[in-house]
């Protein structure tokens, strides 16, 4: 389940800034036909689009959409069996699909959590927020939602921001976290009228850990460290700068998987070490929450729900799968703080 106990001159510039809208306006030509003829569906839709398969977020959205129109009509069999079709697009983004649409479904089965917010104005394709233009949707979760963008005073570079209420938090924690492994922060603004925090870091891929387990493993083990280099590479699109540099370096690919793994294990090992250092628990360590760059490195992001000592901020979640049993039993169970519940050791179970 998503982290919710608690889920990056002349004519590539064009490109950048006309690829996203355009794929934009396709969703929106496929939501506006769903309204009127709702028959169509997603996969055979993407198969005619075979360029949407690029914009993961996209897709997820659509998926999620036509998965709730068909359940108000009484047209759904189990998740799965709607699901299903997806495989033919890769194991990465079926599963992305599947886990989104469980989640979804698990917070609309227990609204005694409080984890169904109020409707939110989030930004759109071609906003503007401050300095920065929105490109395209990368993320999105019940908090926050992530946007690639290009900031206009840098000469248009990708960075990415991250648009939160109440975010300034992960800004100040983060702000004094510097190491090659753990996402470094670019800036913060606060929009006044909204109580939006725009949380903005660099643009290093879209691919997570989540990614590589996709890809690896859908006919058993890996041999090679080849399947880092394809999770690695799986989003990159022709308009991303960084992405298409860092792509073409195969050091951190090379040798075979298990290799490959443990290059990834010592790096990030060594990144949680100087964040426990600095006073930090990252409180929510799973696959999503490790950008894997195109040049296979693995970067520690998402501190939203850290244990911050200096700060005096508290765990506030975890994801069930990756928690440490005296982390459930701390934050579901509620027999004590959860900061006397964990420490160093309940991080080092959640990256074995």
């Amino acid at each position: 389940m998503k982290g919710l106990l608690s889920t990056h001159r002349q004519d590539l510039e064009a490109t950048v800034v006309t690829l996203e809208p355009s794929a934009q306006s396709l969703v929106d030509h496929i939501k506006h036909n769903w309204s009127t003829d709702p028959s169509r569906d997603l996969p055979s839709l993407l198969e005619e689009h075979p360029e949407l398969c690029q914009h993961r977020s996209l897709v997820i959205d659509l998926a999620v959409d036509q998965y709730r129109l068909r359940q108000e009509q009484g047209q759904l069999g189990s998740i799965g069996g709607y699901c299903q079709p997806f495989e033919r697009f890769g194991s990465a983004l079926h599963s992305s699909i599947c886990r989104q649409i469980e989640v979804e479904q698990y917070l609309d089965a227990h609204p005694e959590l409080g984890l169904k917010l109020p409707e939110v104005a989030w930004p759109q394709v071609g906003d503007t927020l401050g300095d920065f233009q929105v490109l395209e949707k990368i993320g999105a979760g019940a908090l926050a939602q992530v946007f690639l963008c290009a900031e206009r005073g840098l000469g248009d570079r990708q960075v990415v921001v991250k648009v939160s209420r109440h975010g300034t938090q992960e800004a100040s924690t983060l702000g004094k976290l510097q190491h090659p492994h753990i996402m470094p922060v670019h800036s913060i603004q606060v929009h006044q009228e909204t109580d939006q925090c725009y949380l903005c870091t660099p643009f290093l891929g879209r691919s997570t850990l989540h990614d590589l387990l996709s890809t690896a493993f859908t006919e058993g083990l890996p041999g090679h460290g080849a399947a880092l280099r394809q999770a690695a590479t799986l989003w990159v699109m022709p308009s991303d700068r960084y992405a298409q540099i860092a792509a073409t370096d195969p050091n951190p690919c090379r040798g075979g998987y298990i290799d490959a793994v443990l290059r990834l294990t010592v790096k990030l090992a060594d990144a949680l070490a100087a964040a426990h250092r600095a006073g930090v628990l990252h409180g929510d360590l799973k696959p999503s929450n490790v950008l894997l760059t195109p040049a296979g490195e693995p970067v520690l992001l998402d501190f939203n729900l850290a244990r911050d000592d200096t700060l005096g901020v508290e765990l506030r979640g975890g994801t069930l799968p990756y928690m440490a049993p005296e982390q459930i039993r701390a934050l579901l169970l509620q027999e004590q703080p959860a900061e006397q519940g964990c420490d160093k050791r309940s991080e080092v179970y959640s990256l074995g």
